[in-house]
């Protein structure tokens, strides 16, 4: 594994990535599947690698539910 190792086995880690980025979406799914197993992965639907940018609403949508399990 190339990410820390610490990060493997933590709880509660959040990964949030736009649906249109496919780069950094598969990515990450990757990561989610491999690396991270414990992590949430948050795909925001119709935002491209600037989330926040592309879809605001439905990005802090996103956070306020990550905030809300924790």
């Amino acid at each position: 594994s190339h990410l820390v190792p610490d990060l493997r086995e933590r709880s509660g880690l959040s990964l949030i990535v736009g649906g249109n980025d496919l780069k950094y979406l598969n990515l990450m799914q990757g990561w989610k599947t491999k690396e991270l197993p414990k992590s949430q992965l948050s795909i925001v639907p119709r935002a491209g690698h600037r989330v926040p940018w592309d879809q605001p609403v439905e990005f802090v949508q996103q956070l306020r539910q990550i905030l809300r399990k924790q």
